[in-house]
Parts: C-alpha cells; structure tokens; sequence
C-alpha cells in the first residue's frame, strides 16, 4: 500500500477516535446535561455536513460546560468550514484541556490538527511607525480598542473577514481603513495620518514664560456645515461675477452698434418733411437696429454692473469670514506670570 495513504487513513482513524471519545475533560455542575445535549447535537448535525448548526451546537455545548471534546469537535467543524484560524485556535484550547486531563493521545491529535493548518493561517496586522505615533494615540479594532501591545503584531483572523482599524489623537485627523484577511498570508494597516485643512496649531505667544501649562483650545476651525455654506457662497460669488462681466460686454457691443447704426443712418437716410426717408433696405435695418441696441445696451450694463457688484460682496465676504474663523487666541497661565496662545489655521 502507498506509504502516504497508509498515513491518512491511520490519521483519519485516529480523528474518528478521538473526536468521538467520551469528555477528557468533563465539567461539573448544572449545565452539564444541557451541554451534553448540546453536544450530542452538533455531533449529528457534523456527521449530516450541516456545519452552521453544528458549530452552533458545540460551541454552546462548551459554552455550558467547557471540555475537551466540545472543544477539538468545534475546531473539526471550523476548519470544514474554512474558518481555519478558528479551528486553530480551539485545536490550541482542545490540547491544552488534554494536557489538564492527563490525556496525552488527545493532546498530540489536537496539536497534529493545529500544526497541519500553520500554512494557511491568515492574519491581520496594525503598524505605528515611530514617525508617525503621537501623543494620546488609541487604536481601535473593530470597534474595541486594540492595547498598544498589539500594535505592530500581526493576529489571527479567518479567511475573508473584514477589519476595520481607527486611529485618533489630539490635534490629527481620523483614520480609518479596512483590510481583508486572505489565506496564507499577512494583511497589513500602516498608520498615515490624513491631511487635515481644519487642524488648530497653537503657537506659544512670545509674553508666555517657559513651563506654563496654557489652557485648552478647542478648535473652532470650518466644519462641515460651515465648509459647505461656504462652498456655496464662492459658487454664488462667481456665478454673480460671471453674469456682470457677460452683461458688460453686451452693454458694451450694444453701444457699439447703436454707434455703427447711427452713422449708417446718417449718412444713407434724409430728413424729409420731419419724417426719416432712408435710400436703401440695408439703412433700414440699420435703423431698426439701432432702436432695438439702444434698449438692450443700457439694461445689459445695469445687470453687468449688479452683477459685478452682488459678486464682489460675496467674495469678500466669504473670504473675511473665513480668515476670522481661522485664528483665536487662548489664555495661558502659570505660576511665573501670564500671556497668550495663538492659533490658526496655516
């Protein structure tokens, strides 16, 4: 027979026994008839390929009472259902409870089991680079917060699983990104901090003894709502300027040809008993077209010249607004004297 088949199938035997033998490490109390139970269940719904409800069944089965079978069965279910990191971890758990059980058979199988998985394992990782840490620095995982100890340390996930990593410190922008774990291999986050156009610098005023503690600035720079009215202000501000500049021009072409038509009319028409008798049909639309720019010429410079004005105002309006918001000053106190924080947005 085939060497390497001799050895799956003696592996195979070996799951079948030791997957199936009574508790190694059996819990007492109330519970254990239920997690029995439990048990019992998620062993048929394995046997069945139902492997959500069986994962389901053993791990409230070891949730009722810890053991070694529920355990290493757990870990079986898992790993069929490709959440290898999952089944790792419990077949870690499962040979550990063996060691406490004095059931060194069933901690070798669980530890083989945990060994043939170390090749696919994925993981997920968060770095800090020294040059980008700062003061105050939390990092959150999914929503928990990730202790710096497992900063820079890739940790195990399942195949396909998301993590989301947050980062915040005083004075910086969120950051915020996903990674997905992939079999075999490591996913890494590094820390970046974003740009941020609304960051507060406080610059110590020049009157403020050294060692003073100055008081707290809270920014007050453009936030979102402030950003989008004023977004919405410069676009009212152009467009204003772009009619007044358009109604200029045709003011202006307008009284060139009121001009043009004029000297058409002058030169081609007679005055005749008070009344305009022109020689040519060409004289004649020169002199209607005169009468017609002689009307739009004054009103396209009356718009060209509110337009250019209500343009104006918004513009510089926005714009002093906007420097006003960008700088504050703070009190700063101490024990030697007294003075000033400055800050802004630069």
């Amino acid at each position: 027979m085939n060497p390497m088949r001799t050895r799956f199938c003696l592996a195979a035997v070996a799951s079948v026994l030791v997957l199936a033998t009574p508790n190694f490490a059996a819990a007492q109390g109330p519970n254990e008839r239920a997690a029995d139970a439990a048990f019992q269940e998620g062993r048929t719904a394995l046997e069945k390929g139902n492997l959500l409800e069986a994962c389901t069944k053993l791990a409230e089965s070891d949730r009722l009472a810890p053991s070694g079978r529920a355990v290493l069965n757990l870990g079986d279910c898992y790993e069929r259902r490709g959440m290898v990191a999952s089944a790792y971890s419990s077949f870690l758990e499962a040979a550990a409870r063996a060691v406490q059980a004095n059931r060194p058979d069933a901690e070798r199988h669980a530890r083989e089991r945990a060994s043939r998985l170390e090749g696919r394992l994925p993981r997920v990782s968060f770095v800090v680079p020294k040059s980008v840490s700062a003061q105050g620095l939390e990092v959150k995982k999914d929503g928990a917060v990730l202790p710096p100890s497992s900063w820079n340390t890739p940790e195990l996930a399942d195949p396909g699983t998301s993590h989301t990593y947050e980062a915040s410190a005083p004075g910086k922008s969120a950051f915020v990104a996903t990674v997905t774990a992939e079999e075999g291999k490591t996913a890494r986050v590094e820390l970046k901090w974003p740009e941020n156009n609304n960051a507060v610098a406080a610059v110590p005023a020049a009157a403020a003894p050294a060692g003073n503690k100055t008081a707290r600035i809270e920014p007050v720079g453009t936030t979102a709502s402030d950003s989008s009215s004023s977004n919405g202000s410069r676009t009212l501000a152009y467009a204003a300027l772009g009619v007044g500049a358009a109604g200029v021009i045709v003011g202006t072409i307008g009284g060139l040809q009121v001009l043009s038509a004029k000297s058409t009319v002058d030169s081609g028409c007679a005055n005749v008993n008070g009344v305009k008798t022109c020689n040519s049909q060409s004289d004649v639309d020169a002199a209607s077209s005169g009468k017609t720019w002689s009307v739009v010429s004054p009103i396209a410079f009356g718009v060209g010249a509110l337009g250019l004005g209500v343009g104006a105002y918004l513009f510089f309006h926005n714009r002093a607004k906007t420097e006003k918001q960008a700088f504050m000053l703070a009190p700063s106190i101490g024990q030697n004297g007294a003075g000033f924080a400055a800050a802004g947005h630069f």
